[in-house]
């Protein structure tokens, strides 16, 4: 579509009609084996569809027993040193560029706590975290729609007429 948009003005130029435009239908091909594993894994079909990254973290969060708030605290540190810097303001101002420079110093000392932690749940629960991105990988290929990667013919080979009968009856791309 942004392909087509910039093309306005080419149309309008040459005083040609702009065609209606129609966002195409994207469809991924599960098996019935991987809609189980889905199902046993206890994953959502929004949550396969999150970016890889987003995905690793939101099911290591998921899996920790202890939840610790690292937005929170960040928070409370900025607010004790936003209370520093009023009080060196009123005092020594030349003493605000240290304040400032150990605010950033804990901040980043959290940040790295933060980083840390998920990094050991995720070391905890790395078998579970496997066996979902496992799934993962086989329905987005290289990270990508599957429609891009697999060829028509294959999954036409795997799921036959029915995948075809399928589709018509469940894509309405003017609905």
């Amino acid at each position: 579509l942004a392909y087509w948009l910039e093309l306005k003005e080419v149309f309008t130029l040459h005083n040609t009609p702009f065609p209606m435009l129609l966002l195409r239908n994207s469809v991924l091909l599960a098996t019935e084996k991987q809609n189980q594993k889905r199902e046993k894994l206890n994953l959502s079909w929004e949550e396969l569809f999150l970016k890889t990254d987003d995905f690793i973290q939101k099911k290591t969060k998921d899996f920790a027993q202890h939840v610790f708030d690292f937005e929170q605290q960040k928070q409370f540190l900025k607010d004790q040193f936003t209370a520093l810097k009023e009080v060196t303001l009123q005092t020594n101002k030349s003493f605000i560029g240290a304040v400032n420079a150990q605010e950033a110093k804990q901040i980043k000392g959290l940040e790295n706590l933060e980083k840390r932690y998920f990094k050991a749940e995720r070391l905890k629960n790395q078998d579970q975290l496997d066996r979902m991105l496992d799934l993962k990988i086989a329905l987005f290929p290289n990270n990508s729609l599957q429609e891009r990667v697999d060829n028509f013919s294959t999954l036409y080979g795997e799921f036959g007429q029915k995948m075809i009968d399928e589709l018509l009856e469940n894509l309405h791309p003017l609905e």
